[in-house]
């Protein structure tokens, strides 16, 4: 019970043991069990944060140079083809005068059967 085991001097708990211990620290709770330091605080900015900053950054520099000294130059360097709406009377005859005749019988079978 527990008060047998009160009346229990100390030197003989101590005793018990098969390693003589020569002496005993009184600790307490706390000092065995300290309490954990605090977490550190979070950033304001997260470190996935300036990495995305460092991402947009990044392909800014790389699009707007692409877009002032490629796209645009290539872009005004094209030359538009335009149209005539008029008929060319001359490229017409001159293209039916060197066509072979037998270009010319397909094509107007063609025809006829559209």
């Amino acid at each position: 019970t527990r008060t047998d085991a009160a009346a229990i001097p100390i030197d003989r708990w101590f005793g018990a043991f098969e390693i003589p211990v020569d002496y005993v620290t009184v600790v307490t709770w706390a000092d065995m069990h300290p309490v954990s330091p605090p977490l550190p605080e979070d950033p304001l900015v997260p470190l996935w944060g300036f990495g995305l900053v460092a991402a947009v950054l990044l392909a800014v520099a790389i699009v707007i140079p692409l877009y002032c000294c490629y796209f645009r130059r290539r872009a005004n360097t094209k030359d538009i083809y335009v149209v005539k709406v008029k008929d060319d009377t001359e490229f017409v005859k001159e293209i039916v005068d060197n066509a072979s005749m037998e270009a010319i019988r397909q094509f107007v079978k063609a025809d006829e059967q559209n």
